[in-house]
């Protein structure tokens, strides 16, 4: 793996380095000009540095130096300070695929994505925004207004080079303006009014000369700190002047710098914080811990993205200690953390992944919340942030909850549409804006915000669900495919057991290979019989000691739906199988006993729109999660509907069967596709969802041949 790794990077650096390559000319100072796009530019002036300078800090400094030359919009510049650790990035993420966690000195670099700009002012004028509701704002939706405070203060907790504050102070500039200060009143009032930290120490000098570029002035006294400016040195002083317990806070945080801004103080901090500045020097390290135990009015941010699976042994700790409910990412942490920053009637605007919104390890964040009050949300295209491959929602929170949330779901148009789109819900009446009250998410699985449900679709789940009728087991995981599995066709027939209907009988038939079910690609009725496992009782002797352990082998070989984790594009397709072990990728369901309806009615509702529709509410990514099929609703079917039901899953079963053995029939394609237009149908009506789905089957969806088709 570590060869791949290698030729992976040198790749990645060859092909910035392509352009040196291509312009056939000597690396020099003026030579930056030679180049038109950015990273181009950008590629050149760090390998230049690197050619010129062996001392790393000094090749950064005249990098940042160097930006700032080379562009005058502040936002290029910070899109040119990420530049700079593309590389590290690169071999952060390659690491994190053969499962290495991110070391706490790298967490900065893997989580360092920053907002476009019309994102940015969409999330800071819904929430800093709401103080001024006399101020002429281009995202701002609906009039719901915030009491302006006193003495504003906003604050960025993953503040990076300071994209959200950037915008902030824009904002601001025009609120004064219009209030009549002096143009040189203005800049100390805003960034007076800003607070931020960080873990990175680069990316927040950045931000300070980035905030003091935009506001014309030389310097100024930033209330913006690094967590590497902590001064260890106070560790002594807190001791001496009794204030142990400020001593071992400061002690744990020298030690754990990269928890940032979720470190909690403890209670009466900001009275030894203020008694130990009475008698300190540490003027700077005892701000920026001040800044831990204040609230704020407003907090913009877009908090680094990190699963819990690639937390270090420290971060790993502190989050499992203290924000349990949160774990699963680190960004819903920083939510969490957030509304403890946030002043009551305050406003929390924020940029992250939209999993949090439907997936149950995330039920913690969504009931947070919707326990403070959800403003509008905004569900982004899947491609809509190029800097990262993320699916991204963007949201405004208060510690007040609203009579209604409005929403607006891109999720159907191009990334390039997006911000268009997103002008156009602002106040109009779209298809794709919804207003609902957050009460209506008290009734979905593990209360999922499917905002663009109809109240009938929500209401459906009252009743049963899937896995009151189906038992969904987990397949086997070999630990060792290369030895266990062969592909179906490598191997002799006569050792394959085609009939086996237990382990038993699989024994009785002396054969050494069993069918197994692998999920395979998206199909529907039957098929994806592409792998066999050694299965002799040697075999699974070895299987029961690795890998996953063969569980629910006392399901092997009995009739029951499987499908394939990964889904098509939105769609599910799930098929029959019977004589069969089953792996992971490739989890079965089993029809309880006593259930009203039987295998054929079930697999007929799976391959059915309204099961595709509930799936995509659930969770809209490619892989499709146990836990959103059992929750499913399910409507059993009467009496005449379920004979109909069978007949044509049944038949679809049939065709199925034989396109996978090449024994198609002429009209197979088309009677497949008017079967699953009234199998559509009649789920349809069954579920109410009239309004919302149609019978029609894309042919391209029909997962069989049509006839003589290869």
């Amino acid at each position: 793996m570590e060869a791949v790794r290698t030729h992976v990077l040198r790749k990645l650096f060859l092909k910035n380095n392509l352009y040196l390559k291509k312009a056939n000319i000597a690396i020099s100072d003026g030579d930056v000009c030679c180049f038109n796009t950015m990273k181009q530019k950008l590629t050149l002036l760090k390998t230049r540095l690197r050619a010129l300078y062996t001392d790393e800090e000094e090749v950064f400094r005249r990098y940042v130096d160097g930006i700032f030359e080379m562009y005058n919009d502040v936002w290029d510049i910070s899109d040119a300070y990420s530049f700079y650790y593309s590389e590290d990035r690169a071999s952060i993420n390659l690491d994190k695929q053969c499962h290495s966690r991110v070391n706490a000195e790298k967490v900065h670099i893997a989580t360092q994505f920053f907002t476009p700009r019309w994102l940015v002012k969409y999330v800071a004028e819904n929430s800093l925004g709401r103080f001024f509701p006399n101020v002429s704002m281009d995202y701002r939706d609906g009039n719901y207004t915030l009491v302006e405070p006193a003495a504003l203060k906003v604050f960025d907790p993953a503040v990076g080079t300071g994209n959200m504050l950037l915008y902030a102070y824009d904002l601001l500039e025009k609120v004064y303006k219009e209030r009549g200060f002096s143009t040189q009143q203005i800049p100390h009032k805003i960034l007076s009014s800003f607070f931020g930290l960080d873990i990175d120490k680069r990316a927040v000098g950045v931000a300070k000369r980035l905030l003091l570029k935009r506001s014309g002035l030389e310097n100024f006294d930033f209330n913006i700190f690094s967590f590497d400016e902590i001064d260890a040195g106070l560790i002594d002083k807190c001791y001496a002047c009794g204030l142990n317990r400020l001593g071992d806070f400061i002690s744990f945080l020298t030690k754990n710098k990269h928890l940032g801004s979720i470190v909690r103080p403890y209670t009466d901090m900001a009275k030894d914080l203020a008694a130990l500045k009475s008698s300190s020097d540490g003027a700077l390290t005892l701000d920026a811990l001040e800044i831990l135990t204040m609230q704020f009015d407003a907090i913009l941010v877009n908090p680094p993205y990190l699963a819990s699976s690639d937390y270090d042994g420290a971060l790993c700790e502190y989050v499992f200690q203290n924000y349990l409910p949160y774990k699963q990412d680190l960004f819903a942490v920083f939510i969490a953390r957030c509304f403890e920053y946030l002043i009551e009637g305050g406003a929390l605007g924020a940029v992250c992944p939209y999993n949090w919104m439907f997936i149950k390890s995330f039920e913690g964040m969504r009931k947070l919340i919707i326990k403070k009050g959800l403003l509008n949300l905004t569900q982004l295209s899947t491609g809509g942030y190029s800097k990262a491959v993320v699916y991204l929602s963007a949201f405004t929170a208060l510690q007040v909850k609203p009579p209604k949330s409005v929403f607006i779901r891109l999720t159907d148009f191009k990334a390039a549409d997006q911000q268009i789109r997103l002008k156009n819900a602002i106040n109009n009446n779209v298809a794709y804006r919804y207003e609902k009250a957050q009460e209506l998410f008290n009734e979905t699985p593990s209360k999922a915000l499917t905002y663009w449900l109809s109240p009938r679709a929500i209401k459906n789940f009252d009743g049963d669900r899937l896995c009151d009728y189906l038992e969904i087991r987990q397949g086997m995981a070999t630990g060792d495919n290369k030895t266990f599995l062969r592909k179906i066709d490598t191997v002799d027939a006569t050792d394959i057991a085609f009939d086996a209907e237990s382990i038993e009988h699989f024994d009785r038939l002396n054969k050494k290979y069993a069918l197994y079910n692998k999920g395979g690609v998206y199909r529907k009725w039957f098929g994806n019989i592409d792998y066999v496992i050694r299965f002799d009782a040697a075999s699974r002797k070895i299987l029961a000691c690795q890998g996953n352990k063969m569980p629910s082998r006392e399901y092997y070989f009995k009739e029951c739906i499987t499908w394939t984790l990964v889904s098509s594009k939105g769609h599910f397709g799930a098929r029959y199988s019977n004589h069969s072990v089953f792996d992971v990728g490739g989890s079965c369901g089993f029809v309880k006993p006593g259930s009203p309806v039987g295998i054929y009615v079930i697999l007929g509702f799976l391959c059915s729109k309204c099961a595709t529709y509930y799936l995509n509410a659930l969770n809209p990514t490619l892989n499709v999660q146990v836990g959103d099929l059992k929750n499913l609703p399910f409507i059993v079917p009467t009496t005449a509907q379920i004979e109909e039901i069978e007949a044509l899953v049944k038949e679809n079963i049939v065709i199925a069967r034989n396109d996978w053995y090449n024994k198609s029939a002429a009209d197979g394609f088309e009677k497949m596709r008017r079967n699953e237009e009234r199998l559509n149908t009649m789920f349809i009506e069954l579920y109410g969802l009239a309004q919302e789905l149609d019978c029609i089957v894309d042919k391209k969806l029909i997962t069989i041949r049509r006839h003589n088709e290869k």
